[in-house]
């Protein structure tokens, strides 16, 4: 109950009545060790070290609309070419990327603190990759709707302009990433895209990366 945030408040019929200072601290109160992983979501540092936020209100009412969702043992999350209905917040297990295909070509791991269909829902893509959760174990999601993401970007327009600048980076970041492995890989794309290839997964390392790795890129 503790991670569906969205059905806890709905108890909480007083809450639009605050001020909101007082919903802010009501919320931080109330789902902290959350806030506190995914803290960065919230922030945009650009490469001459400015820093924009999000800001408390809009900080609010995001953690309040999250539902929590359970993915079985290598379960697909996203296939290549979806559209994504909702973002995705890790917080238990990992989610494991792939060029095309379910359990082929795997190429990058995303694990807690990290999070993933931003930049689609913003920018209006498909999915450009497959997304599956563990295969040891079940994997947890925090999620956001994307009418309530998209509703929250209309009516807190300055944090539009950082979660969007963040998110930016992000794609650019996972392009590179991508287009970086299919080089060395040496990836046939056309005959990858219609399962023909598959990479001996022993020539190569699936990346592993959260917000506190040391070697993690930037805005993961």
């Amino acid at each position: 109950m503790t991670h569906d945030h969205k059905k806890l408040i709905d108890g909480y019929e007083f809450l639009m009545q605050l001020k909101p200072r007082l919903r802010y601290e009501l919320i931080k109160e109330l789902f902290e060790p959350m806030i506190r992983d995914f803290d960065h979501m919230f922030r945009y540092i650009d490469d001459k070290g400015a820093i924009s936020e999000t800001g408390t209100e809009f900080l609010t009412f995001f953690v309040s609309m999250l539902y929590c969702r359970v993915f079985i043992a290598n379960q697909t999350i996203i296939k290549r070419l979806e559209h994504f209905s909702e973002l995705y917040l890790i917080f238990e297990g990992k989610v494991t990327l792939s060029l095309s295909h379910k359990d082929r070509n795997e190429y990058f791991t995303l694990y807690p603190t990290c999070y993933f269909g931003d930049y689609q829902i913003l920018m209006g893509l498909k999915a450009s990759e497959t997304y599956k959760s563990s295969v040891e174990q079940s994997t947890y999601c925090h999620c956001l709707s994307k009418k309530d993401l998209d509703d929250l970007m209309i009516t807190f327009p300055d944090a539009k302009a950082t979660f969007t600048k963040r998110a930016q980076a992000r794609r650019t970041e996972f392009r590179r990433i991508k287009k970086q492995y299919e080089r060395f890989a040496n990836v046939d794309k056309q005959a990858e895209l219609e399962g023909k290839e598959e990479l001996n997964s022993d020539r190569f390392v699936v990346q592993h990366y959260s917000e506190s790795s040391q070697e993690r890129p930037p805005f993961l």
